[in-house]
């Protein structure tokens, strides 16, 4: 993929992960609820499209290396870690299919957290 650059892994914070999108525990939620119910926790863009995939991955421990990105450009994504925390890197959505490789942030996504991420990050 290019340089090899060191990025440090952050946390994930509302202010620090705003750039990309959003998240919420679905796990332990808080926040504003009716009875049991915690409504519209998480919400994702669909941009055009009226249907959205739902895809499972098995995920192992690995290096930690980035040797691989990808982006949807035309809609959001998610990402929900059900059995263990998980590494996920982002980099800010761009107006060509170059990734902006010195500004790859790197997040610790803790189990049951739903992670949106914004069309193009």
């Amino acid at each position: 993929m290019g340089t090899n650059k060191t990025v440090k892994i952050k946390e994930l914070t509302t202010e620090a992960f705003k750039p990309y999108g959003s998240f919420a525990n679905m796990v332990k939620p808080t926040g504003p609820k009716m009875g049991g119910f915690h409504p519209d926790m998480a919400i994702m863009t669909l941009g055009q499209a009226n249907e959205a995939a739902f895809s499972v991955t098995q995920v192992l421990k690995k290096e930690k290396i980035i040797d691989a990105m990808e982006c949807h450009n035309r809609t959001g994504e998610g990402i929900l870690p059900l059995d263990g925390d998980v590494l996920v890197h982002v980099a800010p959505a761009s107006r060509t299919d170059k990734v902006p490789m010195d500004r790859v942030e790197v997040f610790r996504v803790p189990k049951g957290t739903l992670l949106i991420l914004r069309p193009g990050v």
